[in-house]
């Protein structure tokens, strides 16, 4: 997350085994709960 953060790039978090702490959330555009959620944010930028 914090490499995808600095080249610019949008990051989104799918949370497995831990669960994202203040530092992700800064990081990321999007916490999604599963990869199903991840398919309709990147359908809705299509």
């Amino acid at each position: 997350m914090r490499a995808a953060a600095a080249a610019g790039m949008m990051t989104i978090m799918v949370p497995d085994m831990l669960h994202p702490t203040d530092e992700m959330h800064e990081l990321c555009v999007r916490i999604a709960r599963d990869l199903h959620e991840v398919r309709e944010l990147i359908a809705a930028q299509a």
